[in-house]
C-alpha cells in the first residue's frame, strides 16, 4: 500500500459527533450554563426574526428580558412604531370583541355558566353528608370518652393530664 490510499482510508473514517440531541424542555439549574444558553438561544431567536422580516416583507419586533431585567429588543423597522402599531391594533381588536359578541360566544359564556352553577350545587350537596359525618364522628368520640374508666387510680397515676391524655388516645382510635 502505497501512502496516498492510506491517506484515503483515513479520510473515509469520520469523526462520530454527538449531532443535534432532543433537550428535555425545563430550567438549566446551573447558572452558567443558563446564561451561556440564553445568550446563544437569544441571538438564534433574533437571527430568525429577521430572516422572516426579510423573506416574508413581514413587520417584526421581538423584546426579552433576561432573569437579571436586562432588555434585549429586535425590530426591523422602528421599535416605537411597531409597539404602537400594536397597541392600536389590539385596542381595535378588544373593542370588536366588546361591542360585537358571537352567537357562538355567547353560548359559550351560557355553556361556562351552567357548569359553574352545576359545581356550586354538587359542592352544596356534598357538605351536607359531610357534616352528618363530622357530628356523628364528634358525638361518638365524647361517647367513647365517657365510657372509658378512669384507671389512674388504680395505677398509681391520679393527674389530670394523664388522664386527658388517655381520653385523647381514646378519641383517635
Amino acid at each position: 500500500m502505497d501512502v496516498l490510499s492510506v491517506e484515503k482510508k483515513k479520510k473515509k473514517k469520520k469523526k462520530k459527533s454527538m449531532g443535534r440531541r432532543k433537550i428535555e424542555i425545563k430550567k438549566i439549574e446551573n447558572l452558567v450554563s443558563r446564561q451561556a444558553t440564553f445568550s446563544k438561544r437569544q441571538k438564534e431567536l433574533f437571527k430568525k426574526a429577521k430572516e422572516l422580516s426579510i423573506l416574508c416583507d413581514a413587520e417584526v419586533a421581538v423584546i426579552i428580558f433576561s432573569n437579571t431585567d436586562n432588555l434585549y429588543e429586535f425590530s426591523s423597522t422602528s421599535m416605537e412604531e411597531t409597539l404602537s402599531r400594536y397597541g392600536r391594533r389590539s385596542t381595535d381588536l378588544n373593542r370588536e370583541v366588546q361591542h360585537q359578541p358571537s352567537d357562538q360566544s355567547q353560548a359559550q359564556v351560557v355553556k361556562v355558566d351552567t357548569i359553574i352553577s352545576q359545581k356550586k350545587k354538587a359542592r352544596r350537596e356534598i357538605k351536607a353528608p359531610r357534616k352528618q359525618v363530622d357530628e356523628i364522628d364528634n358525638k361518638r368520640k365524647s361517647e367513647l370518652a365517657e365510657e372509658i374508666p378512669d384507671t389512674s387510680s388504680q395505677l398509681g397515676l391520679s393527674s389530670p393530664v394523664y388522664r386527658r391524655s388517655l381520653r385523647m388516645r381514646a378519641c383517635n382510635q
